[in-house]
């Protein structure tokens, strides 16, 4: 029986392709799906650097929600609420190397 790609036998008994759409070379994962993101059977390297992806998308997302609260008249005239945005803006800034670095790990 022909599997993904037209390839005989690449959906034996046991055996789940990871369900990442493509690599960057344009070619389907060739990898055994282990484990499940959002939904899909991934293997291990894709499900790491779809979670690496996430995060970083998180925190930038944090990041620019707290810019637009700082920018709000009434929030930077609560200076407690302003300094308390601000250290949460720092810690999440603070994250976004490291979150980077993860992603580079995951890629390569």
């Amino acid at each position: 029986m022909p599997g993904r790609n037209g390839h005989p036998g690449r959906f034996d008994a046991g055996y789940r392709a990871c369900e990442f759409a493509e690599t960057l070379s344009g070619n389907l994962c060739e990898l055994s799906g282990t484990a499940r993101f959002s939904g899909a059977l991934l293997c291990e390297k894709h499900a790491g650097q779809l979670e690496a992806r996430e995060r970083l998308d998180l925190l930038r997302g944090i990041v620019s929600f707290l810019d637009l609260c700082l920018r709000n008249v009434r929030i930077r005239n609560d200076t407690n609420l302003a300094r308390l945005l601000n250290a949460e803006r720092t810690r999440a800034e603070s994250q976004l190397e490291p979150a980077h670095e993860a992603l580079r790990r995951t890629i390569a």
